[in-house]
């Protein structure tokens, strides 16, 4: 009884679609105006509607409506594949494709779903990939996760294989220039790049890249050598990462002008394994080698972000066979066209600060920022508050760097806290007098702006996936002033809530005091 109601209303509609009565005749305008006119359009649904009108208005909208397709199971993904085999130009069509997976639901990944997908959009600019169950804790087995890896890469490696052979043209995935990719292993939250998955970095036209969860050891460097990539911007996120798979990897682009390297903090603590001791740290580590990696993109280099740990759990649980901790000064000096860079860490990496702001520091930098659960601390501070003892400029990141040294150029230095302690702006007003202080030497020094922000506290943690919200920015200094709005109340759970009975109403006089202290 339902379907035969359904289907009733369905033909009801299309009548009522094909005998409405424009109030002007829409299909006599030209073409170019039409398309106009149908290109302001925002709702996939009007535009579905109004493709049922004519043949004409069909032609018109059907671009528009397969530009950006939205997949997150399987009987979604086949039906896609079945209208782009009875009509090529709909595949041709799609422009931006989310694959969401959703967990515990039927999906397809052969040549009659995903894969299928990939080969037939041609024109394909921005791919996003989610895989069943990186969302989750029940991580598939070995069996299933790897006939879903096989199909899921079969066009990328289809896309980068050597001309000859059997291959079929066209290839697929020739014009792809975005490409995420979030997904986990087999029983594990961690994938890792093999030689297969290796062929995600070498697509001609990718220009930025994302991945996450994945492990990065030794097996790309026979590739790098053979190869290059158009990659301008390359994000690695809660990563697991060797010096060889650093180098291997900054050997691929030829011109590379965004890095964020985000060694695996969020992951490990709630997926623990037992790492192995080559994996991340790169800078506490190695920093001389480390350089000596990032130094192969030196000549284009614009933004760098590196995030990681001082945390004993994550180090490795064993020894480095080869290890010098020795700080390199000064090692960005050689980087002409790098702009920002950014340190977001768990406890503290004082050799990369050294490397950015001891001695010599970039030419042409601009903005310093900084993540962390304590930014207004010396290096050998044990609270989150900073030391009365200790003058104001030696407790701002980079700046109490031995020999620090500042770009003519600097124009913002950014604080964040991760997740800014209640009791330390509670109970004394030193941090604002702090704060205060570093912004007017800034202001000295070259009319620096200081800003200084706090993350709320979010359930999520990185990466963030589909649909999850990411931790909001919370405004605390800015303009030479504290923001009169600023209240701060961090319950035991760590949850930021709205005002209730008992809550502390901080105003940012409490916090920091008044500019009369």
């Amino acid at each position: 009884m339902r379907l035969r109601r359904a289907i009733l209303r369905t033909i009801r509609r299309r009548m009522a679609a094909v005998s409405t009565t424009f109030q002007f005749a829409l299909l006599e305008l030209p073409t170019e105006l039409l398309v106009s006119i149908i290109e302001q359009i925002d709702s996939i649904d009007a535009l579905r509607r109004l493709a049922i009108c004519s043949r004409q208005l069909q032609g018109l909208t059907e671009p528009l409506i397969y530009h950006r397709l939205l997949l997150r199971n399987g009987r979604r993904t086949e039906q896609i594949v079945r209208s782009s085999r009875a009509r090529p130009d709909r595949a041709i069509a799609i422009r931006t494709l989310v694959i969401a997976c959703e967990t515990g639901v039927p999906q397809s990944f052969g040549p009659s779903g995903i894969a299928g997908v990939l080969n037939r959009a041609l024109r394909l600019e921005t791919l996003y990939f989610e895989s069943p169950e990186c969302n989750s804790a029940n991580f598939e087995p070995h069996a299933p996760w790897t006939y879903m890896f096989n199909r899921i890469i079969r066009p990328f490696q289809d896309a980068t294989a050597s001309p000859g052979g059997s291959l079929t043209a066209p290839r697929p995935l020739q014009c792809l220039k975005k490409l995420t990719i979030h997904m986990n292993g087999a029983s594990s939250p961690y994938w890792t790049i093999d030689q297969r998955s290796a062929s995600i970095f070498l697509l001609p036209a990718l220009e930025t890249l994302k991945i996450s969860c994945v492990i990065i050891e030794d097996s790309l460097s026979s590739i790098s050598r053979a190869h290059s990539s158009p990659l301008k911007h390359l994000e690695l996120d809660e990563v697991y990462i060797t010096l060889q798979g650093l180098e291997s990897v900054l050997q691929l682009p030829t011109a590379l002008e965004t890095l964020i390297l985000l060694e695996n903090m969020h992951n490990a603590n709630q997926f623990p394994i037992r790492p192995s001791p080559t994996w991340n740290r790169l800078f506490q580590n190695n920093p001389g080698p480390t350089m000596k990696c990032i130094d192969q993109q030196r000549a284009s280099l614009k933004s760098f972000t590196y995030g990681t740990t001082d945390n004993p759990p994550f180090d490795g649980g064993g020894r480095l066979a080869w290890r010098d901790p020795t700080p390199v000064d000064g090692a960005f000096a050689d980087f002409p066209f790098l702009e920002e860079v950014c340190l977001n860490v768990w406890g503290e990496c004082i050799s990369f600060e050294r490397a950015v702001l001891s001695s010599s520091p970039p030419p042409n930098l601009k903005k310093l920022a900084y993540v962390g659960s304590r930014p207004f601390s010396s290096k050998t501070a044990s609270a989150a508050e900073p030391q009365e003892a200790s003058s104001p400029m030696s407790q701002v990141p980079f700046l109490r760097a031995p020999a620090s040294s500042l770009p003519r150029g600097l124009r913002s230095i950014c604080m964040s806290y991760s997740r800014p302690p209640l009791s330390s702006f509670h109970s004394t007003s030193l941090l604002g007098r702090t704060i205060k202080a570093v912004d007017a030497e800034l202001h000295k020094i070259g009319e620096i702006a200081l800003e200084v922000t706090a993350f709320e506290y979010n359930r999520y943690f990185p990466p963030f996936l589909y649909g999850e919200p990411t931790p909001k920015e919370i405004g605390i200094f800015r303009d030479g002033r504290f923001q009169e709005d600023f209240q701060t109340y961090w319950n035991e759970d760590g949850d930021s809530d709205g005002e209730s009975e008992g809550d502390l109403d901080l105003s940012y006089n409490d916090v920091f005091g008044s500019d009369s202290d």
